[in-house]
């Protein structure tokens, strides 16, 4: 029976080890009440697996916000679970619900810069956003991904609320190991 257990969860591990993934891109971030807004560009970069329809990953971004005047930096750590459903064999669409954990932010105004960390109760600096988007996949190894971003909780969902002002999107391109 031990070696049935350890056979199982060798092949198992295998075949999870060969759907796991890099990614790296760009992000685009604003907010919708904005007077004066510029170009607005952070980055992006994780790790992700597939599991059939389920693609859950972990990733390192920016929202970046900016006018003529100032500028702000806000990184996160992000842990996704995101469902898949292919349209053809390359295009799927991707869905799911992201937690955000805010790790720092800066912000500039008038060329002085003032850095900000997180602090206090680890469940203050958490935010829930839903992710909607395509993924096309352009060979065997590489995949495209484009995605929006809508925040709509915080903490434990706690300030619910569907019209915030903030939003994002993310273009990255990924690499699959072992297939």
């Amino acid at each position: 029976m031990k070696k049935i257990t350890l056979i199982t969860f060798c092949i198992f591990s295998i075949n999870l080890f060969s759907q796991v993934g890099i990614k790296g891109g760009v992000t685009y971030s604003g907010l919708s009440n904005l007077t004066d807004p510029s170009i607005s560009i952070g980055t992006s970069f994780g790790v992700f697996t597939y599991l059939e329809s389920f693609r859950p990953e972990i990733n390192f971004y920016q929202q970046t916000y900016a006018t003529t005047l100032s500028s702000s930096t806000t990184n996160y750590l992000n842990l996704s679970a995101n469902y898949a459903v292919n349209i053809t064999d390359a295009i799927s669409f991707v869905g799911g619900l992201g937690w955000d954990y805010w790790i720092s932010s800066s912000i500039k105004i008038n060329g002085t810069t003032t850095k900000i960390s997180s602090s206090g109760n680890a469940l203050d600096n958490l935010m829930w956003n839903l992710n909607l988007g395509f993924a096309y996949n352009i060979s065997d190894v590489l995949i495209m991904d484009i995605r929006y971003t809508k925040p709509f909780a915080n903490g434990l969902l706690e300030d619910i609320e569907f019209n915030s002002s903030i939003y994002g999107t993310l273009l990255t391109v990924g690499y699959i190991f072992g297939t």
